[in-house]
């Protein structure tokens, strides 16, 4: 995936961390059963290269930048910790009333 991503957009690198875990999960998936039994009626349309495609132009309709996905706008803990420094929830997440709300 990384380098389908990485082929699809123009200047983008991976950089490997050698920081990760094993994968401990004890099950394996396959979606061959899918392709034999329905195969009269499943078609896929996509594979991973419209995918990557779909979603870059979508980035690009919403002026997606990495400024906005490192803000608190698409980070659910900067907003979190955005709202406790503006008094709007508490440390437990739970919203603060004010007179004036």
């Amino acid at each position: 995936m990384a380098e389908t991503a990485k082929s699809l957009i123009s200047g983008s690198e991976i950089i490997y961390s050698n920081n990760h875990k094993t994968d401990e999960r004890t099950y394996k998936v396959s979606f061959n059963k899918i392709l034999k039994v329905l195969k009269k009626y499943y078609h896929p349309k996509w594979d991973l290269v419209s995918g990557g495609n779909e979603l870059i132009k979508f980035f690009d309709e919403i002026k997606l930048s990495e400024n906005i996905l490192n803000s608190s706008k698409t980070n659910r803990l900067k907003k979190l910790k955005e709202l406790i420094n503006k008094g709007k929830i508490d440390k437990y997440l739970r919203r603060l009333y004010k007179n004036d709300d």
